[in-house]
């Protein structure tokens, strides 16, 4: 349970990351969330 929430939160900054550096930073995005799933 503790893991899920981290990869939660992970991903929330993940996506943060991705609105200010849109392409590059949804493409960095894709392979970590694949691997951690």
């Amino acid at each position: 349970m503790h893991q899920i929430n981290h990869i939660i939160r992970s991903y929330k900054d993940n996506r943060a990351i991705a609105s200010t550096s849109t392409q590059q930073g949804a493409i960095r995005i894709v392979p970590r969330c694949v691997s951690t799933s």
